[in-house]
């Protein structure tokens, strides 16, 4: 499946960025990002608890003080939520596919029913014929 290509900052955290000082503010963005890249890896690694942790990721940038780190935290936070989400909806998405191919019949099944409704009609038609030609009264009975 394709991986995760991009994840969301909500406005609702300008504030937060705006108190931080740019050089703090560009520790912050570096380890968002690091944890949204490795939050978009394979679902498995993810459900499973083998990625890093929020902590981890921000022990990795020992530049970032105590207020970036909280900042990040709630970044974090979101970024986790957001991904969930969205293999929730991928993995529903897939199973909608996957019900779908179930549920169509093949291509050669369409054709088969169509040619047997064909058949049927013809016959239908033949026996119709054939009844309309035969004498009154003698149907069921032989002739001789």
């Amino acid at each position: 499946m394709e991986p995760k290509k991009s994840f969301i900052l909500y406005l609702d955290s300008y504030p937060m960025f705006c108190t931080l000082s740019p050089e703090q503010r560009g520790w912050l963005f570096t380890a968002i990002y690091a944890y949204a890249q490795q939050l978009s890896q394979e679902e498995t690694a993810v459900q499973a608890g083998e990625l890093e942790t929020r902590e981890a990721v921000a022990d990795r940038i020992p530049e970032m003080e105590e207020q970036t780190r909280m900042a990040f935290s709630f970044v974090a936070s979101s970024i986790y939520r957001d991904t969930q989400k969205w293999y929730a909806q991928r993995r529903a998405r897939t199973q909608r596919k996957n019900q779908k191919a179930l549920d169509r019949p093949a291509q050669g099944s369409r054709d088969s029913d169509a040619r047997i409704r064909e058949d049927m009609e013809r016959m239908r038609r033949l026996m119709q014929e054939a009844f309309l030609e035969e004498p009154e009264g003698s149907w069921g009975k032989e002739t001789v």
